[in-house]
């Protein structure tokens, strides 16, 4: 046998190292040898002569009973007449092979269910915010709360874990959550659109959501801008809809010189990107560095005063504004005026 079937048939669980596995294998293979010698179903007393007589094995006939029992529910044997009391026993390539593929289904079946749960596991771990988990342990241990006051981030799904439990998750009515992005070279994956929907359900629970965009963002990203419209157009729809609908959300586009990227809740709490490639960031609230807050909102609030909602960003908008070269900001001229035109098409 080589290593390579061995190995298979060894995670199929049909090779293992114990006595009984062996013992296993060796019936199977007597009951082959007999079929094929014999040319017809094998009785009992034939396997159970060959294995005690032949092969000098010390074995019971309730322990043979039991393996053939076995082999059987696994299916490399086939009996004849079952309810006889006379049981006569049927082993070929069809058998194994009938055998096999039931080995295989089984054990596929069996690896799924365990990705599924490490997978599961994978993604409560990389859900779980430590910042969080940090607070409670402490409280637990000595029976008083401490707020996280500041944390150093190193991961893009870090970032918004953060956000999520700290700035986003908690605004509602009457809270302002104001954005900045000044890049998108870590934060263009596949999870993007979702992500921002978290900044949609903030706006829809009553916050006033301003997500302001560089423009030299746009220009930049090239991965961005390959992006189809299909991707983006539900979240484009949904800031269209909302807005008609009197939800306080809006995206601008900032054409001055770049200036922080960060996501702040009111002066309470804000996550502010350090670096872009590789993505760093720090988390940090009024009471560690309110400073850092207010100037952080002061120069948001200049900036989007100045800047244009991707509401009023038609086609002929952008044209005029020689930004027509910028695939997303065309993408997005040419969705907005359709929808406004009433031919309502997403597909570009």
């Amino acid at each position: 046998m080589s290593d390579d079937m061995g190995r298979i048939l060894s995670e199929l669980g049909i090779v293992q190292s114990s006595d009984q596995d062996s013992k296993l294998l060796i019936i199977l293979g007597v009951v082959l040898a007999l079929s094929n010698e014999l040319g017809m179903p094998v009785m009992f007393s034939d396997i159970f002569n060959r294995l005690t007589q032949e092969k000098r094995m010390k074995l019971s006939k309730p322990y043979v009973h039991r393996i053939l029992k076995s082999l059987i529910e696994s299916r490399f044997i086939r009996c004849e007449h079952p309810d006889s009391s006379r049981k006569r026993y049927i082993a070929n390539i069809e058998t194994v092979v009938i055998g096999l593929e039931a080995s295989k289904q089984g054990k596929e079946r069996s690896i799924q269910a365990e990705m599924d749960l490490l997978h599961s596991k994978l993604k409560s771990l990389q859900q779980a915010e430590v910042g969080r988990l940090g607070e409670l342990l402490v409280e637990s241990l000595t029976g008083k709360s401490q707020s996280l006051r500041s944390r150093f981030i190193s991961r893009v799904e870090d970032l918004h874990i953060i956000l999520s439990n700290h700035v986003l998750g908690p605004a509602g009515e009457g809270d302002m959550v104001s954005s900045t992005m000044n890049w998108f070279t870590s934060f263009v994956d596949e999870n993007m659109v979702y992500r921002f929907q978290k900044f949609l359900d903030a706006a829809m629970r009553g916050a006033d959501v301003r997500y302001l965009v560089s423009m030299s963002a746009l220009v930049e990203n090239r991965e961005l801008n390959d992006m189809s419209l299909e991707r983006v157009a539900p979240a484009l729809a949904s800031i269209m809809r909302m807005k008609e609908e009197g939800y306080k959300i809006d995206v601008r586009i900032f054409q001055g010189p770049l200036t922080y990227s960060h996501s702040t809740l009111n002066d309470a709490a804000m996550a502010l990107i350090i670096t872009e490639s590789p993505m760093t960031a720090t988390f940090v609230t009024r009471d560690f560095n309110p400073t850092l807050i207010h100037e952080v909102n002061e120069t948001f609030e200049r900036n989007w005063a100045s800047a244009i909602s991707i509401l009023d960003m038609t086609k002929e908008r952008i044209e005029s504004m020689g930004l027509g070269e910028i695939g997303l900001l065309r993408k997005m001229g040419e969705f907005f005026s359709m929808k406004r035109s009433g031919m309502g098409r997403t597909e570009m």
